[in-house]
């Protein structure tokens, strides 16, 4: 009877009842239920193996679709939290390049504002530096006229203030009394 199935035929069947679900054996000699249950049908003239076959390569393909899927699932995971990773130290790293930031604004106007009070600094220094210069000039042109009017006068110079020649007269006695003999004995 198998063999007056002509291709338009549709062939139906019911699996036999000793054929069984697979046991724990037999999955891992890997032989599907469906298997064994098309080893004992004649499906001749059919091209049903071909098609089982087909099929067997599409659910083969669709194990190795999906465990590539699950690995590259898993790679998508890994990256997933290396990005976190990598954002949060980001962000860290913006916080502290902020703070950064601004310590190189408040020293650049601490220098800003120290450079110009050195400026204001120089400008002083060199004014009282000035100042001293002059009055030393003025020191030095009262001294000058001091000693001319005193030349004028036809007096000699006298020492600084407070020195021991100033004005003293028993120095100046000393200088003009001759020296006297001791008388000989």
């Amino acid at each position: 009877s198998n063999s007056s199935l002509n291709k338009n035929t549709l062939v139906k069947f019911a699996p036999p009842a000793s054929a069984s679900p697979s046991s724990s054996h037999e999955d891992s000699l890997n032989i599907s239920y469906e298997e064994r249950l098309l080893d004992k049908m004649d499906l001749s003239g059919t091209h049903f193996s071909a098609l089982s076959n087909a099929c067997q390569r599409l659910r083969d393909n669709l194990i190795v679709t999906s465990m590539e899927a699950n690995m590259v699932l898993g790679d998508l995971n890994a990256s997933n939290s290396k990005v976190k990773a990598i954002q949060k130290r980001m962000g860290r790293a913006e916080r502290h390049l902020c703070k950064l930031w601004e310590e190189n604004c408040e020293l650049r106007s601490s220098i800003k504002r120290r450079n110009k009070e050195r400026k204001v600094l120089v400008r002083e220094v060199r004014s009282l530096q000035q100042q001293l210069r002059q009055t030393q000039k003025e020191e030095n042109s009262v001294g000058q006229q001091k000693k001319q009017k005193q030349n004028f006068l036809g007096r000699p110079p006298t020492g600084r203030p407070g020195s021991a020649t100033q004005n003293d007269p028993a120095k100046e006695a000393s200088h003009n009394v001759p020296e006297q003999k001791k008388p000989e004995q």
